[in-house]
């Protein structure tokens, strides 16, 4: 924030141009964990002001992590947004609390384009079906799992063959679909 209230970029231009090597990797690599792993290979230490704590405030660089990667490419606020209710959290009693991520039409507000950002709103979009694309638990399990038995048994290529699932149920044949992003418009 300025000294008015207003979002801003950091004002650190080495905070910026670090946040910047974390989108320009992203971009090409396509993976978050190749992101991560390229950037600590090279040395670079990623920006944190911690939001409470002893170093509260502070400008603190640690080592890049693949969630911290997963927080950042996720967060539209790097991309000029301002969103509020993403999560929805759930005590558990004396256990704590639980937190969900909610799809983007459950949020509370999205307003695009509120501040400047690292990178454009339709290169978050982008980044977020890459993320979508990669991640082998939106894709749908039952279906890399038919790929894989129909890849180890040539018996197995006619689409909507029922296939045995190595974790004891049986589950029909089916490609993935270029359906919606969750969260996605």
């Amino acid at each position: 924030y300025d000294a008015t209230g207003k979002v801003q970029l950091d004002p650190d231009r080495q905070v910026q141009d670090t946040v910047r090597a974390l989108f320009a990797t992203f971009r090409r690599s396509g993976s978050a964990g190749m992101t991560a792993r390229t950037l600590v290979q090279q040395g670079v230490r990623f920006p944190c002001r911690p939001a409470h704590g002893p170093r509260m405030g502070e400008l603190v660089w640690n080592e890049l992590t693949y969630s911290r990667t997963i927080e950042v490419l996720h967060n539209p606020r790097y991309a000029g947004a301002y969103a509020l209710g993403r999560t929805r959290q759930r005590k558990l009693g004396s256990k704590g609390r639980t937190t969900r991520k909610l799809a983007r039409s459950e949020w509370s507000v999205l307003l695009r384009d509120k501040h400047g950002g690292y990178i454009s709103w339709d290169e978050f979009e982008e980044n977020q079906r890459r993320l979508y694309a990669n991640n082998w638990r939106t894709r749908g399990t039952l279906a890399w799992l038919g790929r894989v038995q129909a890849d180890l048994d040539p018996r197995m290529k006619e689409p909507g063959e029922r296939l045995n699932c190595p974790l004891g149920q049986v589950a029909p044949r089916f490609e993935e679909s270029e359906g919606e992003v969750p969260g996605g418009t």
